[in-house]
């Protein structure tokens, strides 16, 4: 475990403590810019409690900061904007807020990329608990499958670019 002081909200700083499983969900969260440019990101849990629904809503209140807790989700925009520290600090406030990460159930990602030359939107889920990366939907049903191929290939990829 280590510990850094970054800023995070208002220009203070903040001390987060690295956690590998922090550590490791932030850096998969990264990968995902590597298939194309992440819009928005929501992170996902299984049943919060009505006692943390109102820190969690006071804590994330910033969709371009560190997040905004809207609907049972955390919802980020423009991941491309954001460096590693940032989606630790995030992960930070959750973990500080349940305790550990258990109660994350998926992170769904509006990816767009550039396939054959054309534009497209996707949506994809990473799901902490087994590691694997589901694509949802597209913006063109047709191509489901390249598209799948396609999304698998750059996730596969970039694992030697993040190491």
């Amino acid at each position: 475990m280590w510990k850094k002081w970054i800023k995070i909200r208002d220009d203070k700083l903040t001390e987060i403590d690295g956690s590998p499983e922090i550590f490791h969900i932030a850096t998969e969260l990264q990968r995902m810019g590597h298939i194309g440019t992440v819009q928005t990101i929501q992170i996902e849990f299984d049943i919060i409690p009505e006692v943390k629904k109102k820190e969690l809503s006071t804590v994330f209140n910033e969709s371009l900061g560190i997040g905004q807790f809207k609907s049972d989700m955390i919802i980020l925009e423009s991941l491309s904007d954001r460096d590693l520290f940032q989606l630790i600090g995030t992960l930070h406030y959750i973990r500080k807020i349940f305790g550990d990460l258990s109660l994350i159930d998926a992170i769904t990602a509006l990816i767009e990329i550039v396939f054959m030359q054309e534009n497209y939107f996707i949506v994809v889920s990473y799901l902490p608990r087994t590691g694997n990366l589901e694509l949802i939907s597209t913006s063109d049903s047709q191509l489901y499958f390249e598209l799948l191929k396609y999304v698998k290939t750059k996730w596969i990829m970039s694992r030697t670019f993040i190491k």
